[in-house]
């Protein structure tokens, strides 16, 4: 069984290079996002979702999300959706944003392979 965990290390990095869902014609999202580990992922991080690419932004934000890195990750990540999220009060954001959030975002299962 696979052991393994994924974590964010830089969020203006991972963000730069993340791909979307291509039909999405472009949505913009304000990420506060709270690391206690990494003070360089504290902060808020805006992007724009648009035609399988994301960019960070100078503008202003369609909808804000507030969430911990370990959320980030996990919904990055395709571990869990944003409505899973939160239901489960891990991810602070109007319902309408997280209806949106889910559609931009590719659902896909993760796949790590740990074995050597």
């Amino acid at each position: 069984r696979p052991y393994i965990m994924g974590r964010i290390v830089d969020v203006e990095q991972f963000l730069r290079l993340y791909p979307c869902e291509p039909e999405e014609p472009g949505v913009c999202f304000a990420f506060d996002v709270e690391d206690t580990f990494l003070p360089w992922n504290n902060g808020r991080f805006t992007v724009l979702f648009q035609q399988g690419k994301t960019s960070l932004v100078q503008r202003r934000a369609d909808f804000h999300v507030k969430l911990s890195i370990a959320t980030l990750s996990a919904l990055l990540m395709g571990y869990k959706t944003a409505a899973r999220l939160h239901r489960l009060g891990r991810i602070e954001a109007e319902p309408r944003a997280i209806a949106r959030l889910d559609n931009a975002l590719l659902q896909e299962t993760p796949y790590i392979s740990d074995y050597i």
